[in-house]
């Protein structure tokens, strides 16, 4: 079957590795990303954390807008696991809330953004996009509100943690490559 030589040859690929290709020009990239995501994560209900977004190289402006689109999902799902009562942790439901929360910073951090906008030098910017995310999903659900003070206190605190993690392993690969 040709579903076993998926990702061995260069002409077998994926319904999402082709959907760039039926797309002429860029004049609905942004709406093509984000129904390709829709697609994906909600109608398929397919796992974020096992997607993987490959984009052109030369391509920034998709580059930019997929990474925004993921790092927005993931804040809703982070949300809404803590307000569910699941804290990051190393086991279950917990694990998945840190690795949502480690790969949100891991492409902020691709993107450039390392603190958020207004000018906190902590280094957390998901905060700030949870709390908007509450914000939004607050007119539904208004218990989100409520819980929102714990909720973003378990957001910062597993994002400070994790950026520490990755400044100590980032100066350390210095110290190791750069002597």
């Amino acid at each position: 079957m040709d579903e076993d030589n998926v990702g061995r040859t260069a002409r077998h690929h994926t319904l999402f590795e082709m959907l760039e290709n039926f797309s002429f020009g860029d004049y609905f990239k942004k709406d093509a990303i984000k129904w390709a995501w829709e697609l994906s994560t909600l109608e398929f209900r397919l796992p974020v954390d096992r997607l993987f977004v490959s984009i052109y190289k030369d391509d920034d402006e998709s580059f930019q807008i997929w990474h925004n689109e993921v790092i927005g999902d993931h804040i809703r799902a982070i949300v809404f696991l803590i307000f569910d009562g699941v804290v990051p942790s190393n086991i279950g439901r917990g694990y998945v809330v840190r690795r949502l929360i480690r790969r949100a910073v891991r492409i902020g951090r691709l993107l450039g953004v390392k603190r958020d906008v207004r000018g906190n030098h902590e280094g957390t910017f998901l905060p700030n996009i949870a709390e908007k995310a509450i914000e939004l999903r607050s007119n539904i659900d208004p218990d989100v509100k409520t819980r929102s003070a714990r909720i973003l206190e378990e957001v910062k605190r597993e994002e400070l943690c994790f950026v520490q993690t990755l400044e100590r392993g980032e100066k350390l690969s210095h110290l190791i490559f750069c002597i």
